[in-house]
Order: structure tokens, then sequence, then C-alpha cells
């Protein structure tokens, strides 16, 4: 009896299951239907917009000087770039407005502000209007950098000030319509000053300074016109002179002077109306001469040679008009000849 309910059992499972899979599908339960994401969102009036941020705000000052070749021998850059936020890219673009500007019945001329932002309007010249940067502004720069200040009709105008993330003092920079006027000055993130630079018109005027992060002096010298001027001094951070160099109408004029860290000196290199004049001379840091040789009209020229630190020859060989011509010799750094080769117009004959 019990064998036979069993089997009953087993067939009564048997048929339900085949009921089951008979009733089931291959594809799963359709999804309910989403949303259109574009129901979620505001239109904005094409012909509304805010103005790109101005150009980087890189300062511009025409001060870069004459470029000096320095393949053979270097010469230490004086950089007087400096840039808003220490990067170009340290911007914020202004965001759209967030409400429908269509209800907002906008005229020429009327003053808003956006997410604590102001702006003024302006005609777009199709028919539309564009709002420009107007008023006081707070901007979040790179590095979690903070700043603060005023525009007027898209252009900086009046102090800047700006904040590391630490709240040290970054800069403070006076704008006068979109340049920058009178002193400008940076800081360290350790609160130590880190330049002063006086400007007028937007160019740099006067005695601009710089510091190392110990408060120590790196570098100074004068601009006019946004073009350096006179005696310019760079400052190892033991606090000795690194390089002394004069400017005329910011090319370099005069005779350049470099000094190693322990006070040997590293070159005396003459120049004239930015070009390289007259006799190179360099030294190795134990105060043995490393190289030297003749410069006409920026072009090398004559016999040049070359030394070991241990004093011994490293190569002799003569320049025209800039080009090796004649035989050159290299010597190892115990005198022996390693090769000999002969030149003509700088290209080499054997």
């Amino acid at each position: 009896m019990t064998r036979v309910r069993l089997q009953i059992l087993m067939v009564v499972c048997a048929a339900a299951g085949a009921g089951y899979l008979a009733g089931r599908t291959d594809s799963p339960p359709p999804a309910p239907p989403r949303a259109d994401p574009r129901e979620a969102t505001v239109a904005i009036d094409p012909v509304l917009h805010v103005d790109d941020e101005p150009a980087d705000l890189v300062e511009a000052t025409s001060a870069t000087p004459a470029e000096v070749d320095t393949a053979e021998v270097d010469t230490p850059e004086v950089d007087t770039a400096e840039t808003v936020g220490a990067d170009a890219d340290e911007r914020i673009l202004a965001s759209a407005p967030p409400a429908d500007p269509t209800e907002q019945r906008l005229q020429v001329g009327d003053l808003i502000r956006l997410d604590a932002k102001g702006y003024v309007v302006h005609s777009d010249g199709k028919g539309g209007f564009k709002l420009v940067r107007h008023g006081d502004w707070v901007e979040s720069w790179k590095r979690g950098i903070r700043a603060e200040g005023n525009y007027r009709e898209g252009k900086r105008h009046g102090l800047w000030q700006s904040w590391y993330r630490n709240d040290n003092r970054h800069q403070s920079i006076e704008w006068r319509d979109g340049k920058r006027e009178g002193m400008s000055r940076g800081w360290h993130t350790n609160g130590e000053l880190s330049y002063e630079h006086r400007y007028e018109g937007g160019k740099g005027n006067g005695m601009w300074h710089w510091w190392h992060e110990d408060g120590t002096r790196k570098r100074a010298g004068r601009m006019e016109a946004g073009k350096r001027e006179g005696s310019w001094t760079v400052w190892h951070k033991n606090g000795r002179v690194l390089w002394t160099g004069d400017y005329r109408a910011g090319k370099a004029d005069g005779v350049w002077r470099k000094t190693h860290a322990n006070g040997e000196p590293a070159y005396v290199h003459p120049h004239r109306g930015g070009k390289r004049e007259g006799l190179w001379t360099d030294w190795h840091g134990n105060g043995i001469k490393s190289k030297e040789g003749r410069y006409a009209s920026g072009r090398a020229t004559g016999v040049w040679r070359a030394w070991h630190r241990n004093g011994q020859p490293r190569f002799t060989g003569n320049y025209r008009r800039g080009k090796r011509h004649g035989e050159w010799v290299e010597y190892d750094s115990s005198g022996r000849v390693r090769w000999k080769d002969r030149y003509a117009k700088g290209k080499r004959i054997g």
C-alpha cells in the first residue's frame, strides 16, 4: 500500500513540474518604463549664457629677455612671469543660470546675482543677452586655493586676494580694468613672502624681488615698461650669489657671472645687445678651468679649449662663424688622445 501511494505521489509531482515548465518563457519579465531624463531638466534659453573666463590669468609683461643660446653653457633663466594661482589653468568658468532665464525678463544693464556671483547683462549682438562678470566674486582654484575680489564689466578691478588650503595667504594683487596696477605680492605655503612686484598699466615697473621658502633672497632686478633693465642677481639658498648679469631694454648686455655654491667662480660670459660677445670662460667647482673660447656677434669663433676636472685637456678645436672648422682633438682624463677629426663648415671630413 505504501508503495502504491509513493508511485501516485511521484506521478502528481511530475505532472506539476511539467505544467510549470510549460508556463515559462525564455525572456525575463519586462522592466518598468524609465522616466525620460529630459523631463527632469530645466530648459535654458540658448541665447542667454555666461561669458567665458577672460584670457588666461598670466602676467603679460613682455619681460622675457632675448633668447641666449645655452646649448653648451648653463645660463640660469631669470623668470619674471607670475601666474595668478601659480598656474595658468587655475581659473573657474562661470556656470549657466540655474533657473529658466526666460522668466527673468532681463534688460541690458541689469545687475543680477547667481550662485552668490555678480553679473551685468549685456547684449550678445544676436538679439539675445549674455552675462558678464560684475561685482564681488569668490572663486575656487586648483589645489584648494580660494580667491576673492571684484569684477567690473568682466575685468578684474581692485584688490584680489587668495589663500591656500591651510588659510595662509597665497597672493595679493591690485588690478585696474583687467591689468595689474601697483603692488603684487605672493607667499609660500609656509607663510613666507615669495615675491613682490610693482606694475604700471599692466607692465612691470620698478624693483622686483623673490625669496626662498626660508625667507632668504632668491633673485632681484629692476623692470622698466615691462622689460628687464640694469643689474639682476640670483642667490643660492645658502645666501651666496649664484648669478649676476646686466640687461638693457630687456636684452642681455655686459658681463654675466655665475658662482658655484661653494663660492668658486662658475663662468664669466660677456654679452652685447642680447648676443654672446668676447671671451667666455667656465670653471669646475674645484677651481679648475673647464672651457674657454670666444664669441663674435653671437657665434663661436677661433680656438676653443676644454679641460677635465683634474686639469687634463678634454678637447681642443677651432670654430669659424659658429661652426667647427679644421682639426678637433678629444682627450681622456689621463691626457691620452681619444680621437682626431677634421671639419669643414661644421661637417666632419675625416
